[in-house]
């Protein structure tokens, strides 16, 4: 918000206490797209006065009926986007966040290109719907956007959509929300004088909901009709039934949850106490009451939104629902939603394995046993070339694993082709041994013959043998006899599980890069049993030191001064005294940290409160001696003139009264700016066309100055420059407080901007 503004600002806050603004249920996402107002394009529909950029106040109070409240957020739609758009966090009236993503679009624009609305909506706001973004059919560019980490079990969702008056055709388009069903809809014609919701296709409507919608995200797809320029202009999304529970912890549906999974929830808003059932069918927890608990009243009248609901099943599935009870006298009870989740399974498929075989028939190989030839959802064909077919009886077929396992079960599909049923190819008596080292050998007791397959198409796995947990890298198959007289053994598919005894699901994710050197590293899953996890890390994957061990899912490399720009191995070694073996050695991955760390890339600011890029730069408002103005007249960061992403610092200077002009952003704690190998400071520098007198330009990294090597009249107008500051003359880098950027000089005057300040 411009400071020139904030005693107006405050004035309209008071005004609108008293104003009747609702906002839809208790807590409130409110987004309105706008792109930047296009200059110097040439052409009478694109004259400088005709252009503006629209986006709504802070206070400014938006939406269509119960929707209508301050607070909106305010997206730049790019002018024409190539790629998905970096992830956005927006925030709620109530301080709750989620993440919003642009994937495609055909290009942002205002609403009208040869005049501003004249007309104001019917919630007496004019700019909701005077930008979006554009998406077509002719051009195969349709919008489409995805809201992610909603902080809500229910909630109802507001489309609104616009046109671009010059390309509006026919008004018809097409809209379709989360994966479901395309709608067809018509915009009214004119200015859209008033909202009025989309109801059919025939219907003209400028605005669609969309209630009750559950899941912890959203897509919207938008195309208008031919060459009919059409998308939304804004979005809102709040939540349903604030009375109810909601975010369920596990997600509702969720699958492979740990055993000992702790229950979670966001109490509803009038909650005092919680009444929780939890059950293994829908019926009984949907059913259960206080009255009638049905044994899944596992909580009644508890104060806290957890709950344990002790040790689970491997593989169940099951449901629980939260019932809110508000305080005396009342004591209402809001029946929750059912939500379920499914626990992990005992074991886990073992994907990385190598098959051998005695001998092999033609191209009916050992290798398609294991890479689902002939597989279709778990069922098997009947054709010979995606099975093994020894070359004699008896024929051996050995898998070796990339590391020992604990084995839990073996799948076997048997062979399937259309003449077993008569000739019996198929494994019948079998010999099964396990080894550590593929030389020594161990037979597996108890495995008698091995069932028929049907000789049809879609046959199920009929043979699974027990392994009952034995540690080994290598099996052997060894087929002593058939189901039929046929000459030749043969196997179908087998599929070997394994009792998760690894760490798994590790962030950084395998070979990520850009990667902050501070990370900590964690892994989501930890070996099954295990109680100690020793973390090893270097930049030799085979030869890689111990950091330290923890009981925890998670470790901190604030110890190991990870470099910029430099590649890591780390694995997690299992370790539990109690095991055989006791330490099971993790799986080697790879992350690439950054070249630089990030000190402001001026993207984060806003027209919010506490969110002003003059908030954090503070300049000479209230200073006599200090001739600097950040974000200018309008307070608001540069979006025209910048070095990367869509924003930059600008500061406007003015010596002809003071000897300096600087703003000074001050860091909430200490920085060191030389771990990790820093060198340098970066920052990119710009002018604007019409500077005047000069002027030396400075920073300042705590109280020690240094020059940039040449004055601000210097600097290429227009034109970025980066400088290059040697952090090794700085004395106490190793504790940064503040960094002041500044014009100093006797009459100089202009404007600087300054973008992504770096350490390198």
């Amino acid at each position: 918000m411009c400071k020139k503004k904030v005693m107006i600002g405050v004035l309209s806050a008071m005004l609108l206490l008293g104003s009747d603004v609702v906002h839809a249920g208790n807590n409130i996402f409110s987004v309105n797209f706008y792109a930047l107002g296009r200059t110097n394009r040439g052409g009478e529909w694109n004259l400088d006065e005709w252009q503006e950029t629209l986006t709504l106040e802070e206070g400014q109070a938006a939406g269509v009926d119960n929707w209508n409240t301050t607070g909106w957020e305010n997206l730049v739609v790019p002018w024409n986007p190539q790629a998905p758009q970096d992830p956005v966090t927006i925030t709620s009236t109530e301080g709750s966040t989620a993440t919003y993503v642009l994937e495609t679009a055909r290009n942002g624009s205002p609403f009208h290109w040869t005049l501003k609305r004249s007309t104001l909506l019917g919630d007496g706001n004019g700019d909701l719907m005077d930008g979006h973004a554009n998406a077509t059919e002719d051009d195969n560019e349709p919008f489409l956007m995805t809201v992610s980490d909603i902080p809500f079990g229910v909630y109802d969702v507001v489309i609104y959509l616009g046109a671009n008056e010059a390309q509006f055709g026919d008004g018809t388009a097409n809209i379709v929300f989360n994966g479901g069903p395309e709608q067809d809809f018509t915009l009214p014609e004119g200015e859209f004088g008033v909202f009025a919701e989309i109801v059919d296709g025939v219907t003209p409507g400028n605005y669609i909901v969309y209630e009750g919608v559950t899941g912890s995200s959203f897509t919207v797809r938008v195309w208008g009709n031919g060459f009919n320029h059409i998308a939304p202009a804004g979005f809102q999304f709040g939540q349903a039934s604030p009375q109810l529970a909601g975010v369920p912890d596990p997600a509702n549906e969720g699958t492979d949850v740990l055993r000992d999974v702790i229950l979670g929830w966001a109490p509803g808003e009038f909650a005092n106490t919680h009444d929780v059932y939890f059950g293994t069918t829908f019926d009984g927890v949907n059913d259960a009451s206080v009255s009638n608990p049905m044994d899944v009243l596992i909580s009644q009248g508890q104060d806290g939104s957890t709950r344990d609901p002790g040790r689970l099943a491997f593989s169940q599935t099951y449901y629980w629902r939260v019932d809110e009870v508000n305080a005396a006298p009342d004591s209402t009870v809001f029946k929750g939603d059912v939500w379920s989740f499914t626990t992990e399974p005992i074991s886990i498929p073992i994907t990385q394995i190598t098959a051998t075989a005695s001998s092999s028939f033609g191209a009916s190989g050992p290798e398609n046993t294991i890479n689902g030839s002939g597989l279709v959802d778990d069922l098997h064909g009947t054709i010979a070339g995606d099975m093994w077919i020894s070359g004699s009886i008896p024929g051996t077929i050995e898998y070796a694993f990339d590391r020992a396992y604990k084995l839990n079960e073996l799948w076997i599909w048997n062979s399937n082709q259309v003449i077993e049923s008569f000739v019996g190819f198929g494994a019948k008596d079998v010999v099964i041994e396990h080894s550590l080292d593929g030389e020594n050998w161990t037979v597996l007791e108890g495995v008698g013959p091995l069932a028929r397959a049907s000789g049809a198409v879609g046959d199920a796995h009929n043979n699974t043998i027990d392994f009952g947990g034995v540690t080994a890298q290598h099996v052997r198959v060894t087929v002593n006899s058939v189901q039929g007289f046929a000459p030749q053994a043969s196997l179908s598919e087998v599929r070997f599980y394994a009792i998760p005894t690894h760490a798994r699901e590790p962030n950084p994710a395998a070979d990520a890069t850009d990667v902050a050197p501070d990370t900590t590293l964690s892994w989501d899953r930890n070996g099954r049993e295990a109680d100690l996890h020793e973390v090893y890390v270097g930049t030799n994957a085979d030869d890689l030191a111990l950091a330290g061990a923890t009981s925890d899912s998670s470790f901190s490399t604030d110890a190991l001064n990870l470099r910029l720009g430099q590649t890591y191995a780390w694995r997690v070694d299992e370790v539990n005294e109690a095991m055989d073996p006791s330490t099971w050695e993790g799986t080697v991955w790879r992350f690439t940290t950054v070249d630089a760390i990030s000190v402001d890339d001026m993207e984060s600011y806003r027209d919010a409160e506490f969110f002003e890029i003059w908030a954090t730069w503070v300049d000479g408002f209230n200073d006599p001696a200090n001739g600097s103005l950040v974000g200018g007249d309008l307070g608001t960061p540069e979006t025209g003139i910048v070095q990367g992403g869509s924003q930059s610092l600008p500061m406007d200077y003015d010596n002809s009264t003071v000897s300096v002009s600087e703003a000074t952003r001050t860091f909430d704690a200490p920085m060191d700016w030389t771990a990790h190998g820093v060198q340098s400071l970066v920052l990119y520098l710009n002018r604007g066309a019409d500077n005047t007198g000069g002027g030396q330009v400075y920073v300042k990294i705590n109280d020690t100055k240094v020059l940039y090597p040449g004055d601000a009249a210097a600097l290429p107008p227009e034109l970025w420059t980066q400088w290059t500051i040697d952090l090794s003359a700085v004395a106490d880098a190793v504790s940064v407080r503040s960094l002041t950027i500044g014009v100093e000089g006797a009459g100089a005057m202009g404007v600087l901007y300054v973008d992504s300040i770096q350490l390198r």
